[in-house]
């Protein structure tokens, strides 16, 4: 097994790794990968999921970046909303 001394290239954040199982070694890899969400539990119905996984199929997009991509959508169109009722009043011209 590579130990982090003898491997340079090693990000000094993924150094602890080196040492460690496999399972361990991936887990950190995750934490560190650039790019990465931090993974979410939702309780869904069950009928949603299927629902999720057939309009996702005719995408051509996994499920779960479906329903990331509904959730994007929904949380814009709610700002949007909440922005156009609570902005400020236009003064008129007289």
């Amino acid at each position: 097994m590579t130990t982090a001394k003898k491997s340079p290239k090693l990000s000094r954040r993924l150094r602890p790794a080196a040492n460690c199982g496999p399972a361990r070694a991936a887990r950190l890899a995750r934490q560190h990968a650039t790019g990465i969400t931090p993974t979410t539990t939702i309780r869904l119905d069950p009928q949603d999921i299927s629902r999720a996984r057939a309009l996702a199929a005719k995408r051509g997009v996994r499920y779960q970046t479906y329903v990331k991509m509904l959730f994007h959508e929904a949380l814009a169109a709610e700002e949007k909303r909440l922005a156009s009722c609570l902005a400020p009043a236009k003064p008129q011209a007289w």
